[in-house]
């Protein structure tokens, strides 16, 4: 697996409608301020949805603040990051609208700007600056930002990347990646667990703090597709929009439509409608509209569900790909635990050609879900 997350934030109508995917979904309200801060913005590309994270602090330590944060499983040394991000309101005090912690909660790196004044973002490790970007952030104005990070006590480095262009680097006394010298983990070496994007919960100087965030990834370096900077790029959601040849599931809750209708909301709605199975091998596969018509090319597709098993015992499920009226599995198997979590079930390469993507594919295959044990 090298894509280890993707969102579109298309799917999320408040902050609470993060928790099955998010580990932390934490806003605060508090200072001189009674919003909650977080609020649905229209998507960077004039459809969809961006997500609005912000907040304020102000005299002594009264803060209010939004974010969230996810959890990537294991401890990862190599990442690479890339989000849209369009600034809105911008305080003094430089705090970070980007993070990144351990296993342990120790912060390994984060992205701030430098000020009201000057739009500047710069990287830095437990508090030592690595890396100053030349380029400005421009406000109310959406810009891509990529960072790519090798956390090493000997070989570190870090690279901040803005529209497609190399803006800030950090590779110790190197010059490069491969003759980097860095130590940017300041005597961890556990690499990244989490990362976070909002408005980070720290300082008392006065100011509000307020941004867009759209088309976020995150990338390893394990694998052969997928394992460095991916670029600007777009993170389209598809909901299902017609049924599939499969249908072995049974519909649930109160919608009385085909199996495609019960799992065709935007924000999960648990036991309102849905669909169910205990039969290993039960298969349901959906018809979904076409891409945005400007894409390309496809550098992934996600399978992504909120799901729970509903008894005891053991429960996986696998993404289904339906080609030319054959079926393949995703690499990858999402164990169900007992309450409602989204899982992502990525698929670097088309599992039924093992290639890279084309539009058409996406376009005309089905996707759908199988009980693989």
């Amino acid at each position: 697996m090298t894509v280890i997350w993707s969102e579109s934030f298309d799917l999320f109508g408040n902050l609470n409608d993060y928790a099955a995917k998010y580990s932390e979904h934490t806003t605060s309200p508090g200072g001189f301020n009674t919003s909650s801060w977080f609020n649905v913005a229209t998507g960077r590309f004039g459809s969809g949805s961006a997500a609005n994270f912000g907040g304020a602090t102000g005299s002594g330590s009264a803060t209010s603040y939004s974010y969230v944060g996810g959890s990537l499983g294991s401890d990862y040394p190599t990442l690479f990051f890339g989000f849209a991000i369009n600034p809105r309101a911008v305080d003094t005090g430089g705090y970070p609208f980007f993070w990144a912690n351990d296993r342990s909660g120790n912060l390994e790196i984060e992205i701030r700007l430098t000020g009201a004044g000057n739009l500047t973002p710069y990287v830095t490790c437990n508090s030592t600056v690595l890396c100053t970007s030349t380029t400005a952030l421009t406000m109310l104005n959406w810009t891509y930002i990529e960072l790519a990070v090798n956390i090493s006590p000997t070989a570190g480095w870090c690279e901040l990347w803005m529209n497609n262009v190399l803006t800030a680097s950090y590779y110790g006394v190197g010059s490069s990646r491969g003759s980097a010298t860095g130590n940017v983990v300041g005597g961890l070496s556990s690499g990244i667990r989490t990362f976070h994007i909002g408005e980070y919960p720290k300082g008392s100087s006065a100011g509000t703090h307020d941004y867009y965030f759209d088309d976020l990834y995150v990338c390893n370096n394990v694998g052969s597709i997928n394992t460095d900077l991916l670029g600007d790029v777009r993170v389209a959601s598809l909901l299902p929009s017609g049924a599939g040849a499969l249908n072995d599931w049974s519909r649930g809750g109160t919608d009385s439509g085909a199996n495609y209708s019960q799992v065709d909301e935007g924000a999960y709605n648990a036991d309102t409608d849905y669909v169910r199975s205990n039969t290993i091998g039960a298969t349901d596969t959906y018809v979904y509209p076409d891409l945005p018509a400007a894409a390309a090319s496809v550098k992934a597709v996600v399978a992504q569900f909120v799901g729970r098993r509903d008894d005891a015992g053991a429960r996986s499920v696998q993404a289904v790909v339906r080609q030319s009226g054959t079926n393949s599995l995703s690499p990858g198997v999402a164990n169900m635990s007992a309450s409602y979590t989204s899982a992502q079930l990525v698929m670097d390469v088309n599992p039924a050609t093992g290639l890279a993507w084309n539009v058409s594919e996406v376009n005309g295959d089905e996707f759908g879900l199988r009980i693989s044990a």
